[in-house]
C-alpha cells in the first residue's frame, strides 16, 4: 500500500489536457470581456519594423572565451555543496573537493579545450529529469509537474 500511495497519478491525455486548458482559458477571457485597459495602445507596426531590422542584421562575431586557471577552479569546488546528489559518474562533491591538484590541473586542460573548441561531450549535456507535483496544481495535467534533473 506504501507504493501505491507515492505512484504518480495517470495523466490525462493531450486531448483531455487541452481541452481542461481551453475551458480554463476560455472562462478567464469571458472575465476580462468588459476590461479596456489595453484598448488606448498604439498599433505595434513601428516598434515590429524595429524587430525584424535587428533580426536580420549581421550578428558581430564574439571575443574568444577567457581560458579558465586551476586556481579559478579551485575556487568553484570549494563553493560546492556536500549535500548535492552525484551525477550519473557517481561522483559526489566530497570526492571532488578532495582532489589532488594535479587532477584540478587535468580538468582545467579539458574545461579550456571544451571552452576553445566549443565542443561539450553529450554526457555533459544529460541529466536524470524527475517531475514533481506543484502546489495546488491537478494531478492528471502534465503542466501541473515540475521537472527537476
Amino acid at each position: 500500500s506504501h507504493y501505491y500511495e507515492l505512484r504518480t497519478p495517470l495523466l490525462l491525455s493531450v486531448e483531455r489536457t487541452t481541452h481542461l486548458l481551453l475551458q480554463t482559458k476560455k472562462k478567464q477571457i469571458s472575465s476580462l470581456k468588459n476590461y479596456r485597459a489595453f484598448s488606448n495602445l498604439p498599433t505595434p507596426a513601428p516598434h515590429m519594423s524595429i524587430v525584424m531590422e535587428s533580426l536580420q542584421s549581421t550578428i558581430p562575431m564574439a571575443l574568444p572565451t577567457k581560458p579558465t586557471s586551476p586556481a579559478e577552479l579551485v575556487g568553484i569546488i570549494k563553493k560546492l555543496a556536500n549535500n548535492k546528489s552525484p551525477g550519473h559518474d557517481l561522483i559526489s562533491n566530497k570526492v571532488v573537493k578532495n582532489l589532488p591538484l594535479k587532477s584540478i590541473v587535468y580538468f582545467t586542460h579539458i574545461y579550456n579545450a571544451a571552452l576553445r573548441l566549443s565542443y561539450f561531450p553529450t554526457t555533459w549535456k544529460t541529466s536524470v529529469i524527475i517531475t514533481v507535483l506543484k502546489p495546488g496544481k491537478l494531478s492528471e495535467i502534465l503542466s501541473s509537474y515540475r521537472a527537476i534533473s
